[in-house]
């Protein structure tokens, strides 16, 4: 029975580092979760409990959590300031591009998006980024 009060404890400091470690708040909630199976283990309940009611108060915590840290920090920009210049810079296709593929610019190899097929040598302009991939027109 000893054994499980060091399995609980070993997830309370696991969670702990991982969220130092890995820079997010998400694993806490498992230490917590951890903290009442302890608790749980004191009362003498069985390990059954014990593992239903970490189960239980890590996901809760867990599925709150996500959800807030996501609605705060929603407005984050997707893409950074610098490659919004980007937008309306024309350049040369290195190779045949069918309706998506991989391009260079600017030194960068981009996934780029295009509503037509384009041939090596096309100039193309850039009309948006979103995310990893760039929005790509033939230069008319």
């Amino acid at each position: 029975m000893q054994g499980f009060l060091l399995l609980w404890i070993f997830t309370v400091f696991a969670g702990i580092i991982a969220d130092i470690f890995i820079n997010n708040i998400l694993f806490i909630n498992f230490s917590i979760g951890a903290v009442f199976a302890i608790i749980a283990y004191m009362l003498g309940f069985p390990i059954g409990f014990q593992v239903i009611i970490f189960l239980l108060m890590g996901n809760s915590l867990f599925a709150v959590t996500y959800f807030y840290i996501r609605k705060r920090f929603k407005n984050i920009p997707q893409v950074s300031p610098y490659e919004k210049t980007f937008i309306g810079k024309t350049f040369k296709l290195n190779k045949d591009l069918d309706l998506e593929g991989q391009v260079m610019f600017n030194g960068i190899y981009w996934i780029a998006v295009s509503d037509e097929p384009l041939k090596k040598g096309d100039i193309v302009v850039i009309k948006a980024i979103k995310g990893n991939k760039i929005i790509i027109k033939k230069k008319e």
